[in-house]
Order: C-alpha cells, then structure tokens, then sequence
C-alpha cells in the first residue's frame, strides 16, 4: 500500500502507476504532479481506457457538488502541486482509494505549505504511490520530505533528529549541521543501515538496464556534417554560422527521409530562432514531395510558447498518425513531456552534459511505444 517507483527518466512511470491502479480496480485515484504534466496523465490514461481529468486552481470557490460529480465521472483526477494546497480541504472530505505523487522530488522543504498540505492530505488515504528519477531527494535533508509524504510520521517529526539519527549529521562550530547529497542509487554509505533496512520494503529502485525488457529498441547515430570548413580563414563566429546552416540542411534531410515512410519525426535544436528556419526547410522539402506535403502535419513550438500552446499541440501530435513533425528546443523538453509515438528524433545541437541527453532520449525512449526508436546527433 506504500511504495515509491524509483525508475530511471523515460522508463514510464506514469503509464505504470495508470496500469496498477486498474489492475487494483481502484475506482478513486487522486495524481499529484507539476502543472506541465497533467496532461500526460490524461493522454496515458486514454492509450489504456482509463478515464483522466485535470481539476485546476480556477473555480476554488465553486460549490463542492460540482468536485463530487468529477470524482464519480473520473477513477483519475488529476491535479498540480500548488493547486493541491489550495483545494486540500475540498479533497479531503472526500474517499480515495489511493494518491500518487508524480515526480515526488519536487517536494523538497518539509515546512513548505504545499508539502504540509500533501502530509495532512495523505492521512486519509489508505494507499500511497510515489515515483521519481533516481537519485530520489537531492540532498540528504530533502530525503525527509520524501518519506513524510509516503508514511508521515513514520520515522518521526524533528528535522535534527531525524539527519543524526538517520543520515549522519553532526554537531560543529556552528551547531548541527548535514552537507553533500544522498546518492541513495546506488545508495550510500552515508545512510544508516536502519533506515535502508526500513526503507528498502518502500522503495521500489531499479535501473534501466533491469527494465530493458520492457523499453522498445533504441538506435543512436551520429550523422557527421561535411563542408563547414571549406573556406579557409573563416573566424570561430563565422564557421558558428556556417555549421548551423549545414546541420539545418542536413536535419531537415534526415526529418524527411522518415516522413516519406509515413513516421513521426521529433526535430530538438538548442536555440530557439533555429525552430522557424528548420521548420521551413521541412516543409520546402514536403512540398516538393508530391503526396507527402497534401498529408504531413509540421508544428514549430519554440521555448516561449505558452503551456496552452504546448498541450493543444502534444495532443495533436499524439492523436495523428505519421507523417507529422514536430520542431522545438531544448528548454521544451523537460521531465513532464511524454511523446513515447516518436520514431525519429534528430538533435541538432548536442547536449552539454549527459543528463540532458538521457533527459531528450527519455522523453521518446519509453515504456509504451511499441515501434523501434531511431536518434540522430547532427554534428559538425
């Protein structure tokens, strides 16, 4: 009845969690998770027959009937971290079979109002679901909060005691004091053997190489660009320019080559007045293309597009059948987006650090999509 699904990113925590509680036949489920996320609750539901519905922070005010009715319509109510704080009392009053915090290391201070609010909250529901990418808290103190959402009270209220007992902290010039992360997967020696022992019936930790099984197959290609350097003496500013104009080219080329095989393509590019100029030369290409251009659906959402903008055209994009073609930025592909539909994703600009590309590998890369996924880096 407690647990807490530590999974790598793109490993599909969210279908996962949908899948057990049908198979549970839960009938009242409540989902917590960031506001960008919501809507992948609804769309994951959907790809398994599980009715989802968002409840938002507008009408706080309205009378508590109309709450009711959702919650007899729906076995899925979803709704945001900061939204929970503010419709806590109307929730709670009424029956829930189970509650899952999705991506629950966002809930870090164990004084903050919307954690209080999930604690209290939790109190009342008999069973209790957490999922994260691993490591779970980012600190040793942050680890608190995360037990305290799942099992409150469990291992005790006093922040202090709970660090010196529990993960080492120690008295200094200062007073008590607790540095350096928790590094729980693998987990580290800087936790108690008590609190793995107690905790180690809770945590459900796997890595990705253990849910391989269950991932679709994934092919990395490195497509090198030719030519950027041709002109002798062009300066680092220029031959910039010049690389981005032959990585446009060839992206486009690659997009196009899996749009003519009926496919959805995603196309990732690190800067946002790149997703206007690589969306024109896919469709240029379309056009020329016969067929292909009559059918092919081509969205450009930059970084600042608005979350309205970014649902209406992840739902699109999910509900079509290739050939479409998405284009965005990296700023736009964070842990909340799911596009598990995606047989090509071309990466024009490599990642800085591994995290971000497990972050983009992860949002195509998923439990869920039964077609093999194809990468392509574009670099020069």
């Amino acid at each position: 009845s407690i647990c807490s699904t530590i999974w790598p990113c793109g490993t599909g925590k969210t279908l996962t969690h949908l899948a057990a509680t049908r198979a549970a036949g839960f009938r009242h489920v409540l989902a917590i998770t960031k506001t960008a996320g919501r809507r992948n609750w609804i769309r994951d539901g959907a790809r398994i027959g599980i009715s989802a519905e968002m409840i938002t922070g507008r009408g706080v005010d309205e009378p508590a009937e109309v709450l009711a009715e959702l919650h007899e319509q729906h076995p899925i109510l979803v709704v945001g971290y900061d939204v929970l704080e503010a419709r806590a009392p109307g929730l709670s009053v009424l029956p829930w079979d189970a509650v899952i915090f999705d991506e629950q290391h966002k809930f870090k201070n164990l004084k903050a109002r919307r954690t209080q609010a999930a604690i209290e909250f939790v109190r009342h529901v008999p069973v209790r679901w957490g999922g994260t990418a691993p490591p779970a808290p980012d600190r040793r103190r942050d680890l608190q909060a995360q037990i305290q959402l799942l099992m409150p009270d469990r291992f005790g209220r006093g922040k202090w005691g709970f660090l010196r007992r529990y993960c080492g902290a120690r008295r200094g010039a200062f007073g008590w004091h607790d540095h350096g992360p928790t590094k729980c997967c693998p987990v580290s020696r800087d936790l108690s053997l008590e609190l793995l022992e107690r905790l180690r019936y809770y945590w459900d930790i796997r890595s990705k190489a253990e849910l391989a099984p269950e991932l679709p197959a994934l092919t990395r290609v490195i497509r090198h660009v030719e030519g950027v350097d041709a002109e002798p003496g062009m300066g680092i500013e220029a031959r910039l320019v010049a690389a981005a104009k032959y990585k446009a080219d060839e992206a486009a080329e690659c997009a196009l080559e899996a749009l003519l095989e009926r496919g959805k393509v995603l196309v990732v590019t690190g800067r946002r007045r790149d997703v206007e100029v690589l969306a024109g030369r896919i469709g240029r290409l379309a056009a020329k293309a016969g067929d292909l251009n009559r059918n092919l659906w081509l969205c450009a959402i930059p970084g600042s597009a608005s979350l309205a903008e970014r649902e209406r055209a992840v739902d699109e994009y999910m509900e079509r059948a290739g050939p479409a073609c998405f284009v965005t930025t990296y700023g736009w592909m964070d842990e909340a987006l799911n596009l598990q539909d995606t047989d090509l994703m071309v990466v024009c600009q490599l990642p800085w650090t591994p995290g971000q590309e497990e972050q983009l590998t992860g949002r195509v890369h998923r439990i869920g999509m039964t077609r093999p996924v194809t990468i392509v880096f574009i670099v020069a």
